[in-house]
């Protein structure tokens, strides 16, 4: 499965997202991730992951392209302000900015603390 993931920042917190019961990984903690669509860049899957996902409308240029983590397109946001994040309820039932340790220590998705090992974070 070829998918992308992105930590978002703001202050020194990154913004995690808690899926819903019903879902795979239900009821864990993780970063916005996604699948890539057919005909897809990297790059215009983790912006519509974050659009769908977070209702955050971002830019080519703000993402900076961490690595290629367990073969998944890592990337990184780091916000100058704050948004009002918009859940698709489908998928999360709450969200969070925390710091990297909190997530660390937090009941996370399969692989988040190898994310945020390879990412730099902890």
């Amino acid at each position: 499965m070829k998918a992308v993931g992105c930590f978002i920042e703001y202050k020194n917190k990154i913004l995690v997202l808690h899926r819903n019961a019903d879902t795979p990984e239900g009821n864990k903690w993780g970063i916005v991730f996604g699948k890539i669509e057919k005909d897809e860049t990297d790059k215009e899957a983790i912006i519509r992951e974050i659009r769908e996902e977070t209702g955050y409308s971002a830019k080519e240029n703000e993402l900076k392209f961490l690595k290629y983590i367990n073969s998944y397109a890592t990337f990184k946001i780091i916000l100058k302000k704050p948004f009002n994040v918009k859940l698709k309820l489908d998928e999360h039932q709450a969200f969070k900015w925390v710091t990297a340790k909190e997530f660390s220590l937090r009941d996370s998705v399969s692989g988040a603390n190898d994310f945020l090992k390879e990412a730099g974070y902890i």
